[in-house]
């Protein structure tokens, strides 16, 4: 069951793969027709073409800029990305996943992962625009209210003797050994109003008679 489950996990991954490929290369074809073009037919770019001064080429099919990391120790889509176009709805789509994916992370972060596979124009323009409409971005930036706290109480602020007010918790349980038995006991927890000084009371149960016990 579990080679099925990973044989299944792979082809799930490789048609994801595929189906990505297939989109960059409809993008390619929407938005770099013209330079497509002329570099299947091997002659110089468009004089206004927006991606000549990448020095692109073409690598099964799709276009990557030449640049100068050929002698680089880095992998291949890292020296020649990918080229995109930051007004495709695909980019928009592919900046939210990574933005998601980083858990929400701000622009250098998203374009520093982007770059790893992607050579997007005007990519900060692409990304601050798909960012700017993350609710829970906005939700985080928000400034939070600045409401005014009500007074302290005169037990807090008043000069008394300690433990004149005390507030009183149990913590627990706790596993103790008695000869070759384990019991539960419990450690009554008194805690001065005015000084927030601590006192502590081991008790062996909860009931009335230990507690007041602790108390006394």
């Amino acid at each position: 069951m579990q080679r099925g489950l990973q044989s299944s996990g792979k082809l799930i991954a490789l048609e994801l793969t595929q189906a990505r490929m297939y989109w960059i290369k409809v993008v390619q074809t929407e938005c770099f027709a013209a330079e497509l073009d002329a570099l299947q037919r091997n002659v110089d770019l468009p004089r206004d073409s927006k991606i000549s001064r990448f020095n692109p080429f073409l690598d099964n099919g799709l276009i990557r800029p030449g640049g100068r990391l050929q002698f680089a120790d880095l992998s291949g889509d890292t020296r020649h990305p990918l080229l995109l176009d930051g007004k495709h709805h695909f980019v928009s789509l592919l900046i939210w996943h990574t933005h998601v994916r980083i858990h929400h992370l701000g622009v250098r972060i998203i374009l520093s992962e982007l770059r790893e596979e992607f050579w997007i124009l005007r990519a900060r323009q692409a990304i601050k625009k798909v960012l700017h409409k993350c609710l829970p971005c906005k939700m985080a930036k928000n400034p939070g209210g600045h409401q005014i706290e009500a007074p302290l109480p005169a037990d807090w602020v008043k000069p008394q003797k300690p433990f004149a007010v005390t507030g009183i918790d149990f913590v627990g349980p706790l596993y103790i050994k008695v000869g070759s038995n384990i019991r539960k006991s419990y450690i009554a927890l008194f805690t001065c109003a005015t000084t927030h000084a601590v006192h502590l009371e081991l008790c062996t149960d909860m009931t009335t008679d230990k507690f007041l016990l602790a108390f006394q």
